[in-house]
């Protein structure tokens, strides 16, 4: 029996883990409240990957430029729905869910240095 593949999703987490060096998942949080419509979350994911091809730019939040949190910022934007800019302000935002419950526009939050912060933020496509 064929399976769903799930290479998009897994190349989005190989993706994050390689900008960053290394990884250290925390427990996954959203930011969508309950009554959450699947529909801004497709938006959500399409205008984030409008920007494909764009530069990393430390603070960035444009075409221009962008680093991860900067991305999110934007792409939530486009759903007219308002997070904190930084990764680490995100994740106090929302609730918790375990990782096997994610659904496409959850955020995933990351650890990837020495200082035990959340530095690095994606937004789960798949």
């Amino acid at each position: 029996m064929i399976k769903k593949p799930f290479f998009p999703l897994f190349t989005l987490i190989i993706a994050a883990l390689f900008f960053t060096k290394c990884g250290i998942f925390q427990p996954v949080k959203t930011d969508t409240p309950p009554h959450f419509d699947n529909r801004k979350a497709i938006t959500i994911i399409k205008t984030a990957r409008s920007y494909i091809g764009s530069p990393y730019l430390y603070g960035g939040v444009t075409a221009r430029g962008f680093d991860c949190s900067g991305l999110v910022t934007v792409a939530f934007q486009s759903e007219n729905l308002k997070l904190p800019r930084a990764s680490y302000a995100m994740a106090t935002v929302g609730r918790e869910i375990k990782t096997q419950d994610v659904k496409i526009g959850d955020l995933i939050f990351f650890i990837t240095n020495k200082s035990n912060t959340i530095n690095h933020v994606g937004i789960v496509t798949e």
